[in-house]
C-alpha cells in the first residue's frame, strides 16, 4: 500500500490463511478451498493438467492447514504461495503453486500487476 503524502511503501506481513484470502477470493478458514473455486485472477485454482490425478484426501471444500501453505520472498517484495493440498499415487505432494503476489497489497490492484508464475518458479521451490 503507498502513502500518498510521502510515495513510501508500507509493508504487511500476513499469515498464511491471510494471503489465501487475498489469493482465493472465496476463502475463508472455516470452509478452506473447493475444486471450483477461483484465484483472484479468475482461474479455476486446481484445474492444472500437472494436478490431473491428484486427489485431496481430506475431501471437499478442503480445509486449509497453515502447514500446507509455503511463503518464499523474493527480490522488490516478490511473494510466492504454494498451496499443497493433493496427493498422488507416487507420494508426491502437489497443489496450486505458485501464485506471486507483491508484498504490498494496494487496493484495486489488478492481476496484471502480479508477476507470472513462470517468473518466480525457482523461488517458490515448488515442483513442475
Amino acid at each position: 500500500m503507498k502513502r500518498s503524502a510521502s510515495g513510501k511503501s508500507v509493508v504487511r506481513d500476513l499469515d498464511a490463511e491471510q494471503w489465501m484470502a487475498v489469493i482465493v477470493p472465496a476463502f475463508s478458514a472455516e470452509r478452506g478451498v473447493g475444486p471450483t473455486d477461483t484465484d483472484c485472477t479468475g482461474h479455476y485454482i486446481f484445474a492444472n493438467e500437472s494436478l490431473r490425478g491428484g486427489i485431496s484426501q481430506k475431501g471437499w471444500p478442503r480445509k486449509v492447514d497453515p502447514e500446507d501453505i509455503d511463503i518464499k520472498a523474493g527480490p522488490n517484495g516478490l511473494r510466492a504461495v504454494w498451496l499443497r493440498t493433493l496427493k498422488f499415487e507416487n507420494g508426491d505432494e502437489g497443489g496450486r503453486s505458485p501464485w506471486c503476489a507483491p508484498s504490498t497489497i494496494a487496493p484495486r490492484s489488478s492481476a496484471s500487476e502480479l508477476p507470472r508464475p513462470a517468473e518466480v518458479a525457482a523461488l517458490a521451490g515448488a515442483p513442475r
